[in-house]
């Protein structure tokens, strides 16, 4: 049968993936085990003062890149399933405020919080599935 019209197309397997990238980066950033530092610092700076503090320690990356690969994950998850909701422009307004707020600390306007970091890391995690879901769809 013809992917196309099946309905499901490249999406579960694009979900598959990003969902398998997802979980390897969230292993690397809430347990921070030292095989995985060096993949881990190829994604982020790991400022532990900018990172979450669990119980077992500080995570292997800052709170704006685990709310990323939370989101991108949540996102994937629902691509395995069925098709994203959204459109490409949504997933674009999605990293928006990943962006702003990245800038406005960069530029030295000021210090951003680690919540304020996990939420736009999670929406622009999210904004990306989006895109990939809507890119992986048929037309």
């Amino acid at each position: 049968m013809d992917s196309r019209r099946s309905g499901a197309g490249f999406r579960p397997w694009a979900g598959a993936a990003l969902g398998l990238i997802c979980l390897v980066y969230l292993v690397g950033a809430l347990f921070d085990p030292p095989f995985m530092r060096p993949l881990m610092k190829l994604s982020c700076h790991r400022i532990p003062r900018r990172s979450l503090v669990f119980p077992w320690g500080t995570a292997g990356q800052c709170a704006r890149c685990t709310g990323f690969w939370v989101g991108a994950l949540a996102v994937a998850v629902v691509m395995l399933f069925r098709r994203v909701p959204g459109s490409m422009r949504l997933g674009l307004l999605l990293t928006v405020p990943m962006i702003a707020d990245g800038f406005l600390q960069y530029a030295g306007l000021y210090e951003s919080t680690n919540p304020a970091r996990l939420a736009t890391g999670f929406l622009a995690g999210a904004g990306l599935g989006v895109l990939l879901g809507r890119a992986s769809d048929p037309a």
